[in-house]
């Protein structure tokens, strides 16, 4: 069973998250903040990261910065989720999706970046 960890602030949304996460057979681990997150990080070994864009304490590009630059755990995908509308840059995030998610469209993802070797992508919306 895939382990997945979910980092947003937002208890409604990570609660969602989880439930149509576990009903497809994942391990879900959550975490509300990017520190909270890169501790279960080191302790927990997700095979993959689904975190908010802004949170408190350390937001999502900079957890994602701090994941991708340890090579203990460069090699995790790292799927951040955003509201904004916008370009954005300079994020090492193997994928960038937007809010509302759709949990086809997160399987979709999801299998995307476990097997993709691609290089890493600069998404605008």
């Amino acid at each position: 069973m895939q382990k997945i960890l979910i980092v947003d602030d937002e208890r409604d949304a990570v609660d969602v998250l989880s439930l149509m996460l576990e009903m497809s057979s994942f391990d879900v681990v959550v975490a509300y903040n990017g520190a909270q997150a890169f501790r279960l990080i080191e302790e927990k070994r997700p095979d993959l990261i689904l975190s908010d864009f802004m949170m408190p304490e350390l937001d999502g590009v900079s957890l994602c910065r701090k994941v991708k630059g340890d090579p203990q755990t460069a090699n995790i995908p790292f799927i951040l989720m955003t509201a904004a509308k916008g370009l954005i840059e300079d994020v090492p995030a193997d994928r960038i999706i937007t809010k509302p998610i759709e949990l086809g469209n997160l399987l979709e993802t999801f299998e995307q970046v476990s097997k993709s070797s691609a290089p890493r992508l600069r998404v605008a919306f």
